[in-house]
């Protein structure tokens, strides 16, 4: 069996001694992905960002500077932050995570990338949630809890984090001052002039026949080549009909809401 193939997008870097563009990624999520029994392939170039989200199975959306502001609808407050931004991160996150939402295909965010899938679903960051490197205490819930258990300690990697949460959101990780430090979605239903508060995570569709119906199991096999063969976007195609938002609009709450 194929293991799955799991696109990171990483940084683009500029090397001053040699005057040559580089892209730059932490060992440790290729890493992370091999010896969890993906094969891990890296984003290099936006112009085939289709293609990447055609060919692999999943995304995973690392850690990295700030998202700007523009990107939620705000502005820069905090001018020391200047100097974090990187355009060309935020072009290829933003773009990938669109395709692999449209396409169904799980989203995988640490840090920043479940900033990036919060703010493309229409939620917004929360800029100063608190000191970088303070120790924090999440409530966890969902999948983190049967992962992690109810409680995680840890320190925070950021000062800022979520903020309002985006359509089909849902916080799976709260530390105790409310702050919200991780999100859930899934994208198999249609959002119609609403917001929901939740998305994360996958799960396969199986066609199940009576054990030991071979015959009919090979007909199924055979039909799901045949239209692979036939259309090969033909799941695309089911999903944004059957799921695509008919709504992109952002909802306004206001301050009491």
């Amino acid at each position: 069996m194929m293991k799955p193939r799991i696109l990171i997008a990483a940084e683009d870097s500029f090397d001053p001694n040699t005057g040559n563009g580089n892209i730059v990624l932490c060992k440790e999520y290729s890493d992370a992905v091999y010896h969890a029994g993906g094969t891990p392939l890296v984003a290099l170039d936006i112009r085939t960002a289709k293609e990447y989200a055609d060919v692999t199975d999943a995304l995973l959306l690392i850690g990295g500077p700030v998202i700007h502001p523009a990107r939620y609808g705000s502005v820069v407050r905090d001018f020391s932050y200047l100097g974090g931004f990187s355009g060309t991160r935020d072009n290829m996150d933003f773009a990938l995570a669109k395709l692999f939402l449209a396409q169904g295909k799980p989203i995988l965010g640490i840090g920043r990338g479940a900033m990036v899938v919060n703010v493309l679903t229409g939620g917004t960051v929360n800029e100063s949630i608190g000191e970088k490197g303070a120790e924090t205490e999440d409530t966890l819930s969902g999948q983190m809890e049967k992962l992690l258990g109810k409680t995680i300690t840890f320190k925070r990697s950021y000062g800022w984090g979520i903020g309002r949460l985006g359509e089909g959101m849902q916080p799976e990780a709260v530390a105790t001052d409310g702050t919200v430090d991780a999100i859930v979605t899934s994208s198999l239903r249609r959002i119609n002039n609403e917001r929901i508060l939740e998305k994360f995570g996958s799960s396969d569709f199986y066609v199940i026949v009576k054990k030991g119906n071979t015959e009919l199991l090979n007909q199924v096999n055979y039909a799901i080549d045949q239209m692979n063969a036939a259309e090969g976007n033909w799941k695309t195609t089911l999903y944004n009909k059957n799921y695509e938002s008919t709504d992109a609009k952002n909802l306004e709450y206001t301050e009491e809401e």
